[in-house]
């Protein structure tokens, strides 16, 4: 998994922060579900940070070659709400592959959290997986960082 802080004239142009890439080689349960914390890098964010808007780009859909994965789907939130911003998008070749979405909810934080990408498989577990990759676009403000005239 990576995480990129967009250039300014892209976070500009689209709104969004920050770029987390993550793919099949980054889910390594050997279960049916696994849960990522995807922002911050590391740690909690500080309470007064606000995330506005969350989009994601299907690159490729999750599949795996014994075929035992029959769905997949991709949840984006936190610890007070899993489906915050994304709520079971179908990212596998099997299913009917949602490529792209945004959701403009925004959430301000009064403690620290994380932004969590959780992943669900049926049929098959996680470490199965031999394709897939799908890109998490975060819009990011940290309200204690801001300067006041």
């Amino acid at each position: 998994m990576t995480i990129t802080p967009l250039p300014l004239e892209t976070s500009a142009a689209s709104g969004f922060t920050h770029k987390v890439t993550i793919t099949h080689a980054d889910l390594t349960d050997a279960d049916t579900s696994q849960t990522l914390a995807i922002y911050p890098e590391s740690g909690s964010f500080a309470a007064g940070t606000c995330v506005t808007r969350v989009g994601y780009n299907l690159v490729t859909e999750f599949d795996d070659a014994e075929d035992a994965v029959s769905d997949m789907n991709l949840y984006v939130g936190d610890d007070g709400s899993t489906t915050r911003w994304v709520n079971g998008v179908e990212v596998s070749e099997k299913g009917t592959a949602v490529a792209y979405g945004i959701s403009a909810t925004a959430n301000c934080y009064t403690a620290a959290n994380t932004v969590d990408a959780i992943f669900i498989t049926t049929g098959g577990n996680l470490d199965t997986l031999d394709t897939g990759e799908v890109q998490i676009y975060l819009a990011v403000t940290d309200l204690n960082s801001l300067e006041t005239a």
